[in-house]
């Protein structure tokens, strides 16, 4: 059965990058751009991960986690935290389970992902191909770029 994920990102370029990881390895998803969203779609689609950003319009990624802490049905959810502007030290212990700084090279992200949904250690296997998004040379992993340069049209 293929793991449940949310994406909670209001960046559309990195939304699409999240979810492409996401769908690389096979997982369902949803995605959500802004923090108020976030528990009413956790207890809709009972995910088995959260990737959530810290900063969201409506409500931060932490309000969020903290809400999804305190509702009994899904305190046990993972959540992988990720920003840009708040460094890891500096967000409260506990409150995600894992967390990654913008940016981030997708191959981390996906090993984040197995470390928490209970993967073998699926980077060393034969399955390479499974961390390599559309349009990515397999030889180079994905760096996210800050700069707001338009996406070319698909």
């Amino acid at each position: 059965m293929a793991a449940k994920v949310l994406v909670v990102e209001d960046n559309p370029d990195v939304m699409f990058v999240l979810l492409s990881a996401v769908d690389s390895q096979k997982c369902e998803f949803v995605g959500v751009e802004e923090g108020t969203s976030v528990l009413a779609s956790a207890k809709a689609h009972e995910p088995d991960l959260i990737i959530m950003d810290v900063q969201l319009p409506g409500m931060t990624g932490l309000e969020a986690c903290r809400l999804i802490r305190e509702t009994p049905e899904l305190s046990e959810t993972k959540i992988l935290g990720i920003s840009g502007h708040v460094p890891a030290q500096d967000i409260e212990a506990g409150l995600f389970d894992a967390f990654i700084e913008k940016p981030f090279d997708v191959s981390r992200l996906i090993g984040e992902m197995g470390a928490l949904l209970g993967w073998e250690k699926r980077a060393d296997s034969d399955e390479g191909a499974d961390h390599v998004l559309p349009d990515q040379d397999a030889d180079e992993p994905v760096q996210l770029t800050w700069d707001q340069k338009k996406k070319p049209k698909r």
